[in-house]
């Protein structure tokens, strides 16, 4: 989550002007299809924007475009942010006879600090090496300047741990500006860059922009890649708000889906990646039923331009009783943990940072599959550090992150 920063009439006034006279320009992700590693694949962001790969993102990391991801022609989509962390095996990684799935919500710099990210993107890249995962959904990755992109971070570590090659892919979820198209690669444009600079976690982790998204980190390498902005909260909800807090969710907060398509042993398949709003009021649940149908709606054009099996990651944000899962379930997906484990509770929300042991208390972290089947699935291996970078946080989120597969 974050604190969305209302503006005074004559700043919006001036913001609107400014990003409509940047609008006027050719948006050349319009017509065609390019690789978000390339210079010339959007309109330039002001020079507040996000770190484009292949630049140094401020971390000492250089991302390079080795491969280049497409957005699919006649699908309504966006480019993601994406680029390559070179390991120093020359393998591909598309040559793996299997694949395992990985879901996992890194809870941001924003709830904790950025020495508590740092350390805890150590904790989070050694899980990912133990449980062999090849591709995972990322929830609450950041995009800092001069910080950097989080899931660009995480791939670097991974390359390092691994020796491979690992790819990444983000989209900007908030601050967003409601009246804006994602007209950026990565998501967003001029208006909601300017938000940005004036958000208040930017001012917290002394940023000059900070952006809150959705990831997908991945061994193998993108074929083709995409995003969509879904639908606000239903209005029903901001009546019911009774905190300034709440009030600001419901009016302000955007959230998106997004998808790599991969290829294994010369088959395709498509991954999704959400992380859905959460509940703040008895009718967040309409907002969460409205995002899923959104989520299908989009991969069943994608599915309609290229017939694979899909996994779907996500930070349900519902029980395992709710109706996200139920709604899943309905449209012929299968729940990779329950079908593996039924009956096993697989807790993954609730998790104290703060405590010696696991608490998480709820199912919230879902894999939901489509013509594919697991042989098994598994938390991470997760426990509580023993020397922290920020006393206060001891684990890697509040979140467990699970694994299924192989595939």
């Amino acid at each position: 989550m974050h604190r969305v920063v209302l503006f005074s009439i004559p700043l919006f006034a001036g913001l609107l002007s400014i990003s409509c006279q940047m609008l006027q320009r050719k948006n050349s992700l319009s017509g065609s299809a390019k690789s978000s590693t390339s210079p010339e694949a959007a309109m330039p962001l002001p020079a507040t924007a996000a770190p484009v790969p292949g630049q140094s993102d401020g971390t000492g990391s250089t991302t390079v475009p080795s491969h280049n991801p497409v957005v699919i022609q006649g699908v309504n989509e966006k480019q993601p942010l994406c680029g390559t962390q070179l390991g120093k095996s020359v393998a591909d990684a598309s040559t793996n006879k299997q694949v395992r799935f990985a879901t996992f919500n890194m809870l941001g710099a924003f709830a904790t600090s950025l020495p508590s990210l740092n350390a805890r993107i150590e904790q989070i890249a050694s899980n990912i090496q133990k449980v062999q995962a090849d591709v995972i959904g990322i929830q609450e990755a950041e995009d800092m300047v001069p910080w950097g992109n989080s899931a660009d971070v995480l791939a670097r570590r991974l390359s390092e741990l691994t020796g491979e090659n690992w790819y990444w892919c983000f989209f900007r979820s908030n601050p967003h500006a409601a009246i804006e198209p994602d007209v950026s690669v990565g998501g967003g444009g001029p208006l909601s860059a300017a938000y940005s600079t004036q958000d208040a976690n930017t001012k917290k982790l002394a940023q000059t922009t900070w952006f809150m998204g959705d990831a997908i980190v991945s061994r193998l390498p993108f074929g083709s890649v995409g995003a969509r902005r879904v639908s606000a909260r239903v209005l029903s909800e901001l009546p019911l708000c009774t905190s300034d807090r709440c009030r600001s969710w419901a009016a302000g907060e955007s959230r998106i889906v997004m998808r790599a398509e991969m290829l294994l042993q010369g088959r395709s398949f498509h991954f999704f990646n959400s992380h859905f709003y959460t509940n703040i009021t008895s009718e967040s649940v309409k907002s969460q039923v409205r995002q899923a149908t959104q989520i299908n709606e989009y991969i069943n054009q994608v599915v309609e331009k290229k017939n694979a099996p899909v996994a779907v990651s996500c930070d349900c944000n519902s029980p395992e009783d709710g109706a996200v899962r139920a709604e899943f379930l309905k449209w012929g997906f299968a729940d990779a943990w329950s079908t593996v484990n039924p009956g096993q509770p697989g807790h993954t929300g609730g998790q104290s940072t703060t405590a010696q042991q696991k608490t998480a208390s709820s199912r919230i972290d879902y894999l939901f599959l489509k013509g594919m089947t697991p042989r098994e699935a598994q938390l991470f291996p997760e426990t509580a550090s023993a020397a922290p970078a920020d006393a206060s946080i001891l684990w890697p989120s509040d979140h467990l992150g699970f694994v299924a597969g192989p595939f």
